[in-house]
């Protein structure tokens, strides 16, 4: 809840007013909705990774020489082809998903199974755009394109995002907002 209050007749506090969004969401439920969520998306990103090795194996098939030549000289493919493209492939699929879903209807599947929903601070449902400021962290992502070093790069970065949205929320016991729900002016509330 917040710090509003209502004003008893004598001028004393009175019953805190409830939070127009709803009853924030605990951690434990949040953390399951995404480990649910990563089981959901794990399938897709995969055959995405699957896709783009074989998207570029078929490249360098069908291409003769000379671009072939200059496309991994002296490069392994995997770490200069695949690895990149597939980071940018998860980027757009994790970031998309969780934005549409939450921008759309306010539930992605793991907020759904476990009886969660994303709303405005104001109560009303969130917008497409209150959903992508406030998943803007999955664009971290972005750093697998970075060839060899990449992939690890990202993985620390995500790793410390999460621990720091872990974190703030555990830290806000009123309203359970994480950074990222401060900044898309969002929160996660039990939805039943």
């Amino acid at each position: 809840m917040d710090d509003r209050a209502e004003t008893a007749g004598d001028g004393g506090p009175g019953p805190t007013l409830p939070d127009p969004a709803g009853t924030p969401a605990g951690l434990a439920d949040r953390i399951a909705a995404k480990v649910i969520d990563t089981v959901v998306l794990l399938p897709v990103l995969i055959v995405a990774a699957v896709a783009a090795a074989l998207g570029l194996y078929g490249l360098t098939l069908f291409v003769e020489g000379p671009l072939d030549a200059r496309l991994f000289a002296r490069r392994d493919p995997m770490t200069f082809g695949v690895l990149p493209l597939t980071g940018l492939l998860w980027t757009l699929l994790v970031f998309g998903y969780y934005s549409l879903t939450e921008g759309r209807t306010g539930r992605t599947v793991g907020k759904r199974v476990t009886g969660l929903r994303v709303r405005s601070v104001s109560g009303a449902a969130a917008s497409t755009a209150q959903a992508r400021r406030r998943n803007a962290y999955h664009l971290a992502l972005l750093l697998a394109v970075i060839p060899e070093y990449g992939w690890p790069l990202a993985l620390l970065v995500v790793l410390g995002l999460v621990i720091s949205v872990v974190a703030t929320i555990a830290g806000d016991p009123a309203r359970r907002q994480g950074w990222h729900d401060r900044r898309g002016e969002t929160v996660v509330v039990r939805s039943g």
